[in-house]
């Protein structure tokens, strides 16, 4: 069990010592000033979106959540932020190209920098795919893309712990 565990772990830190310091907080200065946050994913991605939207609403942002009952529609002044470890999601393009016509800015966390969901966003946060087993011939520890969603977890968490920061808030208080 350990020795297993060692690997998701050294995988996870190469993953996360691969993503771009610039980038990620080019992203915590959009999310802190936007209007209004929206989230979408689907599957065990759009499981950890859920839990970055109620992250960031206890950084004090008002945030949906895409596809779900009450959601509002988006509007200029919006952010919207996607996860997606393909980029390739028939139904998350769809989400981005309405959020693109009603003037909403998007950001991707993505695990494939060449995919249409990419070409779609004005900022993308990179999870290297060659490490979650995502690309084509890429042998991850981990089976599927479960790297992705654990690396995923970690990225967004400590991005809304760095909204909260810039908002003033610690990142564990209540809205």
């Amino acid at each position: 069990m350990k020795q297993r565990f060692d690997r998701y772990l050294l995988e996870l830190r190469l993953v996360l010592d691969a993503i771009d310091p610039a980038r990620f907080e080019a992203a915590a200065a959009k999310l802190t000033e936007a209007d209004r946050l929206f989230v979408a994913g689907l599957g065990r991605t759009g499981a950890v979106m859920r839990a970055f939207a109620a992250r960031l609403a206890q950084a004090g942002r008002r945030v949906h959540v895409v596809l779900e009952p009450g959601c509002p529609d988006f509007a200029p002044g919006d952010v919207l932020v996607l996860g997606s470890g393909s980029g390739a999601t028939r139904t998350m393009t769809a989400v981005a190209e309405e959020a693109r016509g009603r003037g909403a800015a998007i950001l991707l966390v993505t695990g494939n920098m060449l995919s249409p969901l990419n070409r779609e966003a004005d900022q993308t946060l990179y999870l290297p795919p060659t490490l979650s087993g995502e690309a084509e011939g890429a042998s991850g520890v981990q089976p599927g893309r479960t790297a992705f969603e654990q690396a995923l977890l970690l990225v967004l968490d400590a991005l809304a712990e760095r909204v909260a920061e810039r908002r003033g808030r610690s990142g564990t208080d209540p809205a």
